[in-house]
């Protein structure tokens, strides 16, 4: 609804039971924080300015409750392709493919979360809620918003762009997977996330951490010195062609270089205790583990397991309870491995390191 000059009178219990986006004139001083009540309902109150029409007289092809709480968050879509939200706290969490509006994805372009004039405003996006919105092409996020959570934007692939929101403290795993056309992040003043060259940063407990490298960035990129961690996914599905680790890098994240298909090199300072790179493949420091071979590098590729390397994984197996040998004193590391054989090391295994 929208309201126009000044504030009317209206009785305690006008709207009950009504949920709605109220929109009035916020350049008429009559319009106070008095008058903004829910009227035994749930109103959320939205200003505008002179000569606008927030109503526009835009077709509505979608609406409903998007809140962790029911009606404390109002989604709707209008027919130019904005989706918005609107209320105050969290959203809901989701699986990929169960939001309110899946069944428009195809139709929003534009997401819009409302700040609100009375309360907190929307504070949170849950997991998955825009995953798969491929159409989506601009966010535009109130700095109410504190947490977005996993993979809440995973493949928008039409996204180009992404302002971190000022007061974010929290962002989710893989939230820009299959991001494929985003290529930078801006930040304004939060105190927790920076952007370099369109590169999100984080500081997290006083460490420096690589968030995400954007999707569509490609190119060849140097992860500055001081960088300590890198996040889960943080260049998972990009165009990154080389990466350049520091010798400052201590730990690497669960899936950090996924389905990067243009990856043919990557590449770590000599001065890194933990890893190093022979021939662009990335290896713990003493050679036992290779952690990511380039996912768009082609041609054969030799791993040498001799000597020292052979001995050093028969020792582990054999002491995390992993094999006990071809006998009780030998073992036989260049026989042939049976189905039986391989099932048991793999079941084993498993209990070490069990996948999640």
């Amino acid at each position: 609804m929208q309201f126009k000059g000044d504030a009317p009178g209206i009785s305690q219990y006008a709207f009950e039971g009504v949920t709605a986006t109220a929109y009035f004139p916020g350049y008429n001083g009559s319009w106070t924080e008095d008058v903004l009540q829910d009227y035994g309902g749930a109103i959320f109150w939205l200003s505008y300015d002179a000569g606008d029409d927030p109503l526009g007289g835009r077709e509505v092809i979608g609406r409903g409750n998007c809140g962790a709480e029911g009606d404390n968050l109002l989604w709707t879509l209008y027919e130019d392709g904005e989706l918005v939200i609107e209320g105050n706290g969290e959203m809901a969490d989701y699986v990929v493919g169960s939001s309110p509006w899946d069944d428009f994805r195809f139709e929003i372009t534009k997401l819009s979360i409302a700040d609100s004039v009375v309360a907190q405003g929307p504070t949170s996006i849950g997991d998955a809620a825009f995953a798969n919105c491929v159409n989506l092409q601009e966010a535009v996020i109130s700095d109410s918003v504190k947490v977005i959570g996993d993979e809440a934007f995973r493949f928008c692939s039409a996204l180009t762009s992404f302002r971190i929101p000022n007061n974010l403290n929290r962002l989710g795993t893989a939230v820009f997977f299959g991001c494929y056309s985003l290529s930078s992040f801006t930040v304004g003043s939060n105190n927790r996330f920076q952007a370099r060259d369109g590169v999100l940063f984080a500081a997290t407990d006083g460490q420096r951490e690589l968030v995400c490298y954007p999707a569509g960035k490609g190119g060849t990129y140097t992860i500055p010195s001081g960088v300590i961690l890198i996040a889960d996914y943080a260049f998972a599905s990009g165009f990154v062609q080389k990466v350049t680790i520091p010798a400052s890098v201590s730990e690497i994240g669960y899936g950090c270089f996924d389905e990067c298909t243009r990856l043919t090199e990557i590449e770590v300072n000599s001065g890194n205790t933990l890893y190093k790179s022979v021939d662009g493949v990335l290896l713990t420091k003493d050679g036992r583990w290779l952690l990511r071979f380039p996912g768009g590098r082609s041609g054969d590729y030799t791993i040498d397991v001799s000597g020292k390397k052979t001995t050093n994984a028969v020792l582990w197996a054999y002491q995390n309870g992993i094999t006990k040998g071809t006998s009780k004193k030998t073992f036989s590391p260049d026989a042939p491995c049976t189905r039986v054989q391989l099932v048991v090391f793999l079941y084993k295994y498993n209990a070490v390191y069990p996948v999640i």
